[in-house]
């Protein structure tokens, strides 16, 4: 009955072990240290060391670790949906019809029009334009402004 010992994660007869030189046991015994260093900095990531996120690499995504809720995503259950609804096609700005000319799944033509079909809208908000308003106030002795002018300027346009 001869006793295994384990080097480096493998397991060895240890008289096969015994009747190693020692310099190759030495040898065998640094290269398996060294390997464990490796492993563990391979190990590391941003998320569990200090390295900065840019540090890892092209085409690899730090996964997230979120804490998985027991609540359904959805709302209540049996409660419908609720979207907003659509304006009739007479009040919008502007309509536009996508038609396919061939069938997605055979290539074949297409033609007709459908009974129901799918409608989205977009709104779209009218840009805003700042209104930007210059105050000048002087102190100068040649033009007199009263102190509580100047505080019903400031007053008024700060509000």
């Amino acid at each position: 009955m001869s006793k295994e010992i384990e080097i480096a994660g493998i397991k060895i007869a240890k008289a096969d072990w015994e009747a190693t030189p020692v310099s190759i046991q030495t040898l065998v015994k640094s290269l398996s240290e060294q390997l464990l260093h490796i492993e563990e900095k391979l190990k590391k990531n941003p998320r569990n060391s200090s390295k900065p996120p840019s540090s890892q690499g092209f085409g690899q995504s730090i996964k997230k670790k979120g804490k998985s809720s027991k609540r359904k995503k959805t709302g209540k259950e049996g409660k419908p949906r609720e979207a907003r609804k659509l304006r009739e096609s007479e009040g919008c700005a502007e309509i536009h019809e996508v038609k396919p000319e061939v069938c997605q799944n055979c290539g074949g033509g297409l033609e007709g029009s459908d009974k129901s079909p799918q409608r989205h809208q977009v709104k779209e908000l009218p840009s805003i334009e700042a209104k930007i308003i210059n105050i000048v106030c002087t102190n100068s002795s040649a033009l007199i402004v009263e102190k509580q002018q100047k505080q019903n300027y400031q007053r008024e346009y700060r509000a």
